[in-house]
């Protein structure tokens, strides 16, 4: 009996803690809800490997990662679309690639998508060893690779905050910038400033 008023007693703190941790990690999601698609038509069997290894690897630091310091409910994510053809395994762990970039987010007040960025680059190449993880440094250009989605990643975020409010982008826009400014100085093909 004892035990039973106790429960009772505690019941509203338990339910108030099992609401905010429910909604607590809905209200937490990251801006992104990413896919990728890697093709490789003219790679070995052997090479695939390591392309399935590097697809989960974008995969997770496309949605795991925080890129702005705003809450996105689930329904809110703006979505990510990487296919990726990769054309050619340069040594063991270099890659020459294109990549089609979109995405889209919901239209306001309505169960819609809106296509907000639709973008072919022919120049996608980049670094990868199987199994290791990507990082990213905003100060600095570390692997082509992750300064390539982070690029892409803040220029979708500008152009997604641009369509709520004038300028609203523009900090992703110069976050995008420093990372070509970044890139430039490595001197690295595909980071032309024009």
């Amino acid at each position: 009996m004892l035990y039973l008023r106790s429960f009772t007693k505690h019941k509203g703190i338990l339910t108030v803690f099992f609401m905010l941790f429910i909604f607590g990690f809905n209200s937490r999601a990251e801006e992104l809800s990413a896919t990728v698609n890697i093709l490789s038509p003219t790679l070995q069997p052997s090479d695939k490997k390591v392309l399935e290894s590097l697809q989960t690897a974008i995969m997770e630091f496309l949605n795991n990662r925080k890129w702005s310091d705003d809450n996105f409910l689930n329904q809110e994510r703006i979505e990510f679309s990487l296919q990726l053809n990769v054309t050619k395994r340069v040594s063991s762990d270099e890659f020459e690639a294109t990549a089609q970039i979109s995405a889209s987010r919901p239209t306001f007040k309505t169960a819609y998508n809106t296509r907000t960025l639709n973008f072919n680059d022919e120049n996608f190449n980049f670094k990868y060893v199987e199994n290791s993880p990507l990082e990213f440094n905003e100060q600095t250009h570390g692997a082509n690779l992750t300064a390539m989605l982070s690029f892409y990643v803040n220029i979708i975020l500008g152009v997604d905050y641009d369509s709520f409010s004038m300028n609203g982008g523009e900090k992703f826009f110069q976050k995008a910038m420093t990372i070509v400014n970044n890139a430039q100085s490595e001197a690295l093909k595909g980071w032309k400033a024009y």
